[in-house]
């Protein structure tokens, strides 16, 4: 039902913020995410500070560390 926030009528929502896969923020995205290629519309894509691997995180900071992102399934 969350696919819904891509129509018009209900906010018009970019693919990436309501993308199937929940990943990491902050970091690259991995290749591995559903429709990987529409991350390039969003503007953390191009931010040099989350462009690498590790991106705002240090090596090995655990899970309870990690921020991650919404998907269509959460917003219900």
């Amino acid at each position: 039902l969350g696919k819904v926030l891509l129509h018009p009528s209900f906010g018009a929502l970019p693919q990436w913020a309501v993308v199937g896969d929940t990943f990491p923020v902050g970091c690259a995205f991995d290749e591995s995410n559903v429709h990987h290629k529409h991350f390039k519309d969003n503007p953390d894509f191009s931010n040099p500070e989350y462009s690498t691997k590790n991106g705002i995180y240090t090596q090995g900071c655990g899970l309870d560390s990690v921020l991650m992102s919404w998907g269509h399934d959460d917003y219900m």
